[in-house]
C-alpha cells in the first residue's frame, strides 16, 4: 500500500480524502486539547448525563482522530468512506436539531475555535460529504 498514488485521478481521490480526513483529526485534536468548549456544548444538548461528559467528550476526540486517520491512510476505503458520508449526515441532523431546538448556537465541532453558522456548517459537510463521494 501506497499513501500517495501514482495516477491522477488517483491523486485527486486521494487529495480529496486527505482534506476531509485532516480536518477530522483536527476537531478531534481540539476536542482533546480544550474539551470545555465541546463539554459545554453537550451539555447544552442535555442527551449525557453531566457526570458522563467528561469521559463523552474523550471518546469524541478519540473517534475523531481515528476517524480522520483511516481516511488519510485509505484504510478499508470501501467502508469507511460510505459510513463517513452516513457520519456526516448525521452529524448534520444532529447540528441542525441542536440549533432548531434553541439548545445550541453551532454545531460544536471546532471546540469554540471557529463557531460556523448552521448553514455554514451544514455547507461544510455537505462540502466533505461531495469530497468523499468523489474519493470512493
Amino acid at each position: 500500500m501506497t499513501l500517495i498514488p501514482d495516477s491522477s485521478a488517483s491523486i485527486t481521490t486521494w487529495i480529496a480524502a486527505t482534506v476531509v480526513g485532516g480536518t477530522i483529526i483536527w476537531t478531534g485534536v481540539i476536542k482533546a486539547l480544550a474539551p470545555h468548549t465541546f463539554r459545554r456544548h453537550l451539555a447544552t444538548l442535555g442527551w449525557i448525563p453531566a457526570n458522563r461528559l467528561a469521559v463523552a467528550v474523550t471518546l469524541a476526540a478519540a473517534f475523531e482522530s481515528s476517524w480522520g486517520t483511516a481516511l488519510l491512510l485509505r484504510t478499508y476505503p470501501r467502508v469507511v468512506l460510505p459510513a463517513s458520508i452516513i457520519m456526516l449526515a448525521l452529524l448534520s441532523a444532529i447540528s441542525w436539531w441542536g440549533v432548531q431546538s434553541g439548545k445550541a448556537t453551532d454545531c460544536g465541532c471546532y471546540g469554540g475555535f471557529i463557531q460556523p453558522s448552521i448553514r455554514q456548517s451544514l455547507g461544510l459537510n455537505a462540502m466533505f460529504a461531495t469530497l468523499l463521494f468523489a474519493s470512493w
